[in-house]
């Protein structure tokens, strides 16, 4: 593949008798058209009536270039050269040639050589960079080319070799945003797409290596044969939107073409387009009614759809023929749950563990659905499996000690807990939990413990944990009043309502404590608040009663 030669065209100046400007201002005209061979014809005239003109003979060595005749650009550039060695683009048309017949050496001692010319001149420094990469020096030339961008940001050549660099390097990623902004720079680079192309193949990033058949389609949309090649182009690079797209447009120009439908179905339902791709489905599933693949796309895109009942049905004909994948189950489950039928939901999951029984998450997401169903062995089951497949998984291992606590299994709880706390020190919850598990087991001091030990961990790192500071603030305070010393309990309720002033069961406590510790006026504000907050709690109109008597 050819490479790009940054070079400004030679203004020419004439110091022959005589003037060559109309003639090479014609030439240089040619030569910005690419027509090489019509200028090179037309620059051998002129070098030839005016031998002494560098100028004539850069030009001509640009257009040598531009048909691939290194050997006569290297000539004509030396002989410009000889003529005028302080023409900066000449050593760069100089070192271009050189390149092209790989006389690497050569082009860098002549970029090295123009650099002395005029330093800092980006046409040379990536020419330099170029030399610098056929000689496999990529890190070397990684920088030499950024020097490049630096000296001139509009440099196509210095993007698209930064771009061969670090493909070199094999930073494709990075290369493709080069070419991407050489060739923003200059739009008509066919070569330039040509490498765009080939590093998105690389990486798998097909929609840039179909931009020929977009053309066609863009000219003539009625091109049935290109629409069809780009649209099946596109689903076998995965890039399914734009499938889509495309052969939707297909199907309804040609919609006795038999062939295209099913991979319609497939690019709708891979790029997420549920809705659309339930029609299309529906018809295909009349002439395969055992098809799985149409089953499922039908049960997940109806479920996709918010169409819970539907996509059951069709999960329900998929599990009848023995097809069901764990993703099935999974997203049955779903629709279960959407239908708040939670023990389906539950039942099926579990499904899905018999197929695959390491999936660790499941088992969380199993154990949840029982927990909320106050099925307290069994999603103490699923969170042991959870935990015992994942030993980081702290979650498991709370809502484990939960299920312990409300079947009063309270050493299991505490076990379950110190555990997650050696594995996790800084895991606040599990200081919280400890300590709700030692107050059922109406060990306040314990619990107290836990719950400063939690604060402890919490530090300054109040507005993350604002509910978990809150919580241990008010249990503290609990285990006190429940151990009848008021006073001690009344700060840590205060501090409580700090991070939920609205917490109306905290101002009932707080009431409490205040009339427990004979503090009549701050007891009746906090009756009030708590009235203020929930108006028909019993507890708080009966304490107001007490220390109010009409």
């Amino acid at each position: 593949m050819k490479r790009m030669v940054y070079v400004v065209l030679i203004l020419g100046v004439w110091s022959g008798v005589g003037s060559s400007q109309p003639q090479l201002d014609r030439a240089r005209a040619l030569v910005k058209q690419h027509k090489f061979i019509e200028a090179t014809a037309a620059l051998r005239g002129i070098v030839q009536q005016y031998p002494r003109d560098p100028a004539s003979w850069s030009l001509l060595a640009q257009s040598y270039l531009g048909t691939l005749q290194y050997d006569s650009a290297e000539i004509a550039a030396t002989r410009s050269k000889s003529i005028d060695d302080d023409q900066p683009d000449v050593y760069v048309i100089l070192a271009a040639a050189q390149l092209g017949e790989k006389n690497f050496v050569a082009a860098y001692a002549t970029a090295r050589a123009g650099m002395k010319v005029k330093k800092e001149y980006a046409p040379i420094v990536v020419e330099l960079a170029a030399a610098q990469l056929a000689m496999d020096s990529a890190d070397a030339a990684v920088v030499t080319y950024t020097r490049a961008k630096e000296l001139d940001t509009s440099s196509a050549p210095a993007y698209e070799g930064l771009g061969d660099a670090y493909l070199k390097q094999g930073v494709t990623p990075l290369a493709i945003i080069q070419y991407q902004r050489a060739l923003e720079i200059d739009s008509l680079r066919e070569d330039l797409l040509y490498k765009i192309a080939r590093a998105d193949m690389k990486e798998r990033r097909y929609s840039e290596a179909v931009r020929a058949y977009e053309r066609i389609v863009e000219l003539d949309s009625l091109n049935l044969k290109a629409l069809k090649e780009l649209g099946v182009i596109y689903f076998r690079a995965r890039l399914y939107g734009k499938a889509s797209h495309v052969l939707r447009d297909y199907v309804a120009k040609n919609p006795d073409d038999k062939e295209v439908p099913p991979m319609l179905m497939e690019a709708l339902f891979a790029s997420r387009q549920y809705h659309d791709a339930i029609p299309v489905a529906e018809n295909l599933i009349k002439a395969e009614p055992n098809s799985g693949k149409i089953m499922r796309v039908l049960a997940q895109s109806y479920g996709e759809d918010k169409k819970y009942a539907l996509s059951v049905e069709y999960y329900e004909k998929l599990a009848a023929a023995d097809t069901m994948k764990i993703d099935d189950y999974r997203r049955m489950g779903l629709a279960y749950r959407a239908l708040k039928k939670d023990s389906l939901a539950a039942l099926t999951w579990e499904n899905a563990l018999r197929l695959d029984s390491t999936q660790a998450t499941l088992y969380g997401e199993v154990g949840a659905l029982w927990m909320g169903l106050r099925n307290w062995d069994r999603a103490a089951k699923m969170f042991e499996r959870r935990f015992t497949l994942d030993t980081l998984a702290v979650s498991a291992y709370i809502n484990y000690s939960l299920c312990m606590i409300a079947t009063e299994q309270f050493d299991k709880a505490t076990g379950a807990l110190q555990k997650t706390i050696g594995r996790d020190p800084g895991y606040v919850p599990a200081y919280t939990k400890l300590g709700l598990c030692y107050f059922y087991m109406k060990d306040y001091e314990t619990s107290r413990q836990s719950y400063e030990k939690a604060i402890k961990v919490i530090d300054t790192a109040e507005t993350k944990w604002k509910v978990e500071m809150g919580e241990s603030e008010r249990m503290i305070g609990v285990t006190y009043l429940l151990e009848k010393k008021f006073t001690e309990g009344i700060p840590y309720l205060e501090k409580s309502l700090r991070y939920n002033e609205n917490d109306c069961q905290t101002h009932l406590l707080l009431a409490q404590a205040f009339q427990n510790a004979q503090k009549k006026e701050d007891a009746i504000a906090e009756y009030k608040k708590t009235l203020k907050l929930c108006p028909d709690n019993k507890d708080a109109k009966k304490g107001l009663e007490i220390l109010e008597p009409k």
